[in-house]
């Protein structure tokens, strides 16, 4: 698997530099990330192997510093501004070395003009070991419209005078709110599993650089909605915003989207909008981005497979980290077989140690070891008093995804 998925980036990276016959950039998105991995040519000679993120800054095109350094052409002949940067889903803050240049890329055959460069770790400010860079559309163009094929995986930019949209396509009215470029809104029915319905028509951040369906940003009165079902709730190892509900959906009054996963962030985000479209959501449309028009065009794909989100389990409890690394309950589900609630666990209490193994001194391996064991002995200190908790341990209830 890892071997065919090397094998297509290098079939891309061949591609990225040369005349497109029909200016169709295949992308791929990746199999451990799940985000759009897509070759950009830089200096007409080199590729980069670029992930691509509408719900970044906009107008960004970012490197990574390692990938500069192996071409040092790359580093413009100016003074830098120097800034911490990160993300929303990261955890660590890098400096940013940010160039105010005009920077020509070709994606296919089109050159795209940005004005701006960024070179930082981004490696490790997201975590991401694969990519190059990262990119935004420019956030002047509007002589181009961007289409995000998922029906066969390309992107065609299409000047918007001799282009019109499919027939096909809901058509959502596209605006920027601060440094996000676009925020739509678009009526949809949830129907959750229990049978409750919810309306929900706030701005929504259309964002291809996370895997998930869509997400509810705490806080707002939808959050505190869905807060109370912690019956049905469900937390995943591997996806960012950690919780989901199975809900059905219908948008744009006839539009079907059957078991789509709705993710509720338990922590706030300071984000222009109420809810995030991500690409799990996003990749049911082929899309079409015409901001001289201000308009985003929704083509249904007839060939919809959603993105695997890895491994799941039920939500057992939520935690804050402390500085001196122990973890503070913020909140345990609410639901029969929770067997750390039935056990004793509660609201505030301060969780030290795991089986005689205090936190600060546990690895991801010793973490991961005592997961699968029958009886865990939790060290807390409740009221100012430490005391001991034994959990049995029952994960009938998991699942996977």
């Amino acid at each position: 698997m890892r071997s065919a998925y090397f094998l297509a980036l290098l079939i891309e990276t061949c591609y990225g530099c040369t005349h497109s016959s029909d200016n169709r950039i295949p992308f791929s998105i990746h199999p451990s990330d799940k985000l759009i991995s897509i070759p950009v040519c830089l200096q007409d000679s080199i590729t980069a192997n670029m992930l691509f993120d509408s719900g970044a800054v906009n107008g960004v095109f970012r490197l990574d510093s390692t990938f500069v350094a192996n071409h040092p052409s790359l580093v413009p002949n100016v003074r830098p501004n120097p800034e911490m940067q990160g993300s929303s889903w990261g955890v660590f803050s890098v400096p940013d070395y940010r160039y105010t240049i005009s920077l020509p890329v070709k994606l296919g055959s089109t050159a795209v003009l940005y004005d701006h460069l960024h070179i930082y770790d981004m490696k490790r400010a997201l975590g991401i070991k694969w990519s190059d860079g990262i990119f935004n559309m420019p956030e002047n163009d509007t002589v181009n419209v961007w289409e995000w094929n998922f029906e066969h995986n390309y992107l065609e930019i299409h000047p918007p005078d001799n282009f019109k949209m499919p027939e096909d396509c809901y058509l959502c009215p596209m605006k920027s709110q601060g440094y996000y470029a676009y925020c739509i809104r678009f009526p949809l029915q949830i129907q959750c599993a229990d049978g409750d319905t919810l309306s929900l028509s706030q701005t929504c951040l259309v964002d291809m650089g996370i895997p998930n369906d869509l997400v509810i940003v705490n806080p707002s009165g939808e959050w505190t909605f869905f807060d109370k079902k912690d019956s049905d709730r469900i937390e995943c190892r591997k996806d960012k915003f950690g919780s989901f509900y199975h809900v059905n959906a219908i948008a744009f009054d006839d539009f079907i989207m059957d078991s789509m996963r709705l993710y509720v962030a338990d922590n706030p985000y300071s984000l222009p909008a109420k809810y995030i479209a991500g690409l799990n959501f996003l990749k049911r449309f082929n899309l079409f981005f015409d901001k001289k028009h201000g308009v985003l065009g929704l083509q249904p794909v007839k060939n919809y497979k959603r993105l695997d989100s890895g491994t799941t389990k039920r939500f057992y409890f939520s935690v804050r980290v402390t500085g001196n690394i122990t973890w503070i309950v913020t909140k345990t589900g609410n639901y029969e077989a929770n067997f750390f609630k039935t056990a004793g666990l509660q609201e505030g209490d301060e969780i030290t140690g795991i089986n005689n193994v205090p936190l600060k001194a546990m690895t991801d391996e010793d973490y991961e070891k005592y997961q699968k064991k029958d009886t865990l002995i939790y060290d807390i200190i409740r009221d100012g008093k430490p005391l001991q908790l034994v959990i049995p341990v029952d994960r009938t209830g998991e699942q996977g995804s």
